[in-house]
């Protein structure tokens, strides 16, 4: 629903109906709000994949990186889930480094090279 509403008909219609209408209701969501809500209140283990995968997924399916709008609003949802999850106490250290160790080694680029880098002196 928070996706939805973000990325989906529901936030074109609402762009569609500001520059109409001139309106500053028609342009608001609470779905930022919704999503740190949520990030602070679930159980991390299991259900942090519910969260984080899921964006992604949303801002890849209306435009990605190809739309400013598409990307700033992704980045205002992870913003968002990570003042939740700051906030969260069932967020323990050891597994927020290996899901983020796990986002990170899945989402970054290979490293190129055949021959490691000596360190600098």
């Amino acid at each position: 629903l928070i996706l939805a509403d973000v990325f989906g008909e529901a936030a074109e219609k609402k762009e569609v109906d500001a520059i109409a209408n001139s309106m500053r209701e028609a342009h608001s969501t609470m779905s930022f709000a919704s999503m740190e809500l949520l990030a602070s209140v679930i159980t991390f283990v299991p259900t942090v994949n519910e969260l984080v995968p899921h964006i992604h997924r949303a801002a890849v399916d209306a435009g990605g990186a190809t739309t400013l709008k598409h990307a700033n609003n992704a980045r205002e949802l992870l913003r968002r889930c990570v003042i939740g999850l700051s906030a969260n106490p069932s967020v323990g250290l050891q597994p927020l480094t290996v899901y983020c160790a796990g986002l990170l080694s899945t989402h970054l680029p290979p490293k190129r090279g055949g021959a490691a880098s000596a360190p600098a002196p």
